[in-house]
């Protein structure tokens, strides 16, 4: 094999194993991302689970009602919903945008992580 052959095929691989490097440690770096996600949101799962249960020790089901049926703070509550359900959806907008460019950098889709037990609030 001639020498220039020999030196060409050396940096492919030597670029091929960066390359390869570079994906292991995109791989892992979401993985790691995503973990902590995950545990911020069943913290803030825990906390509202809390919060509505002190809420409820606190305020009585019928002055809650009453204060929920009027008209400025009914408002108020919508538009808080509105806000909140645009921010979910630009999260998860970014989310699956990181998800995209992992996928093109590293070539394969990054691996999901299993989740135990998806915490749901009710509220």
């Amino acid at each position: 094999m001639p020498e220039t052959t020999q030196r060409v095929t050396i940096l492919q691989e030597s670029a091929d194993d960066i390359a390869r490097s570079l994906g292991s440690l995109v791989d892992s770096s979401f993985r790691l991302a995503e973990t902590g996600a995950e545990v911020m949101e069943r913290e803030l799962a825990m906390v509202i689970r809390l919060s509505q249960r002190v809420r409820d020790q606190v305020i009585s089901a019928e002055l809650l009602e009453t204060a929920r049926k009027q008209p400025i703070p009914a408002r108020f509550r919508e538009d808080a919903h509105a806000v909140v359900d645009l921010m979910a959806d630009l999260g998860a907008v970014a989310f699956q945008s990181s998800l995209n460019f992992i996928e093109g950098l590293t070539g394969r889709p990054p691996r999901p992580i299993a989740i135990d037990h998806p915490v749901h609030v009710v509220g």
